[in-house]
């Protein structure tokens, strides 16, 4: 199956000129540019051990921390140069009540939260099984093989567990990706049809807050509050 970061990354080949600073935290790595647009990726607790300039120089595909770099600075280059559908959270985007069977792959909290207070069924798998409430993820092949509409994190681009995941459903389902690491391009539609839409976070231009907190080591809650959540469709 196609590597989507590193076609991504083929079409926008590294320049250090383009880049006005890194930002590397425990939870998120940014990339900023110099004309002021700025792309993170999350690191789930991945350490980048390597200078952020060295890694895209030259990334290696199959190295992890290299991957979560060439997320942020796939953003960082992608998220402001396609239009957008829309701004909205994605419970207010998408209509989930007529789906029969929905599976959420990385566990978004606030999120389920919101299917439990209308009702809606959603069978919630993550990697992280001890601290937050989600089934065993040795059911997760089969559940992502019947479901009709599944919610994904898109730190599965960088960890490259997408490929497998995507190969486990069938041709009706609908995946929506969500999260700040997104890329926000119709490009990975037009590679997977099997995704429907892509839900992300775009950021107020040279917006040095959000550079300081993910150096601080803070995760998505502590820059929630300065990024605006976007989203494209399929057409």
């Amino acid at each position: 199956m196609r590597d989507i970061l590193k076609e991504l990354y083929g079409n926008l080949p590294y320049s250090k000129n383009q880049v006005k600073s890194f930002a590397v935290g425990q939870k998120y790595v940014a990339v900023l540019l110099t004309n002021g647009n700025i792309g993170v990726s999350a690191t789930l607790m991945n350490s980048i051990t390597s200078p952020p300039h060295n890694i895209l120089s030259n990334p290696n595909f199959s190295n992890y921390e290299h991957r979560i770099v060439v997320n942020a600075w796939v953003n960082a280059n992608i998220n402001y140069s396609e239009p957008t559908n829309g701004k909205a959270d994605i419970f207010d985007a998408i209509d989930f009540s007529p789906f029969k069977s929905l599976v959420m792959v990385g566990y978004f909290g606030s999120l389920v939260q919101k299917f439990v207070d209308k009702g809606i069924k959603i069978t919630v798998f993550d990697l992280n099984e001890q601290d937050v409430p989600v089934e065993p993820i040795a059911h997760q092949k089969e559940s992502v093989a019947n479901a009709d509409g599944i919610i994904l994190t898109s730190t599965t681009l960088a960890n490259n567990t997408f490929p497998n995941l995507m190969s486990y459903t069938n041709n009706h389902t609908k995946v929506y990706m969500l999260g700040p690491s997104t890329p926000l391009t119709r490009q990975i539609m037009d590679m997977h049809s099997g995704v429907s839409g892509l839900f992300g976070a775009k950021f107020t231009p040279f917006d040095s807050e959000v550079l300081h907190w993910i150096e601080q080591d803070g995760g998505t809650r502590t820059f929630l509050h300065r990024m605006e959540k976007v989203y494209v469709l399929r057409d």
